[in-house]
């Protein structure tokens, strides 16, 4: 059976960023394909009992956005085109934003979800590997906010939890 992995970053102002193995992609896929992959905007409010947040249209990608204000340390981390690489079959990226009145949660919330698939399991988990091998240089930086203590809850799972946004890396 040819399998097709994925790569999931998804980030909330107080969520997370993470990966997957998507068994059910056709072995050639188009860019909007990744989108059963994705967590919809219902399944968001419902999740996390909100009911203001919607879709940020334009923050829809099909290719990873680069974040030129990321510190070089941390670009193998924290910038889509460092991250996800380009060996990637399909890709999509959707931001969910909420602005709530509320005096316990910030007033803007954002979950960002984004997935590459690659070709096969080896190119997923040599992704995968590389971030790995990038957190350490990124927090020996010690620069604030990208400098965060990753948890390994399982071999294939990285969390990076913090007061602005939390991240899940997870192939």
């Amino acid at each position: 059976m040819n399998r097709t992995v994925a790569l999931l970053a998804c980030c909330l102002a107080a969520l997370a960023t993470g990966c997957m193995r998507d068994s059910s992609a056709s072995p050639s896929p188009t860019p909007t394909d990744v989108g059963p992959v994705l967590v919809s905007v219902e399944d968001v409010r419902a999740m996390s009992g909100i009911p203001e947040f919607q879709i940020a249209p334009e923050s829809q990608r099909t290719s990873p956005e680069a974040s030129p204000n990321t510190p070089e340390p941390c670009r193998s981390v924290y910038d889509q085109t460092s991250v996800f690489g380009t060996d990637w079959t399909q890709f999509r990226s959707v931001v969910y934003s909420a602005t709530i009145d509320d005096p316990l949660i910030p007033e803007i919330l954002n979950v960002r979800q984004t997935v590459a698939v690659y070709p096969d399991d080896a190119a997923a988990q040599a992704t995968f590997d590389r971030l790995q091998a990038a957190i350490p240089h990124c927090a020996a930086a010690h620069i604030d906010y990208y400098s965060r203590t990753p948890q390994r809850p399982d071999p294939s799972t990285i969390v990076f939890d913090g007061e602005e946004a939390n991240y899940i890396y997870r192939v």
